[in-house]
């Protein structure tokens, strides 16, 4: 059974991907209370993915068309540059392993 939903602000949220493949892959939820959507970032913890559920009405009211938005990380985690938008997921983990 995939399990693709998580719990954000008190809704169902669906990420669009299973959450126990992320986690085979490395990734560990880095999710912040006030960010409009949940995140995991990498082992390395220079990469963070928000997941953009398009269904969700934050995202439909932000204009937002896709699933994953990759961003690079400075040595303190904070925002440095975009990497990519996707919708599909192999594509956001290929994003991840090229700019690690």
């Amino acid at each position: 059974m995939n399990n693709t939903t998580v719990k954000w602000h008190n809704e169902d949220y669906d990420l669009g991907c299973n959450i126990e493949d992320l986690e085979r892959l490395g990734f560990v939820n880095s999710s912040y209370h006030n960010d409009l959507a949940p995140s995991y970032m990498n082992k390395q913890e220079n990469i963070q993915i928000f997941f953009l559920d398009p269904n969700h009405n934050d995202i439909i009211n932000e204009g937002i068309k896709y699933k994953f938005s990759v961003m690079k990380l400075d040595e303190h985690r904070e925002y440095e540059s975009t990497i990519g938008t996707t919708n599909s997921f192999d594509e956001m983990v290929e994003m991840v392993k090229s700019n690690q």
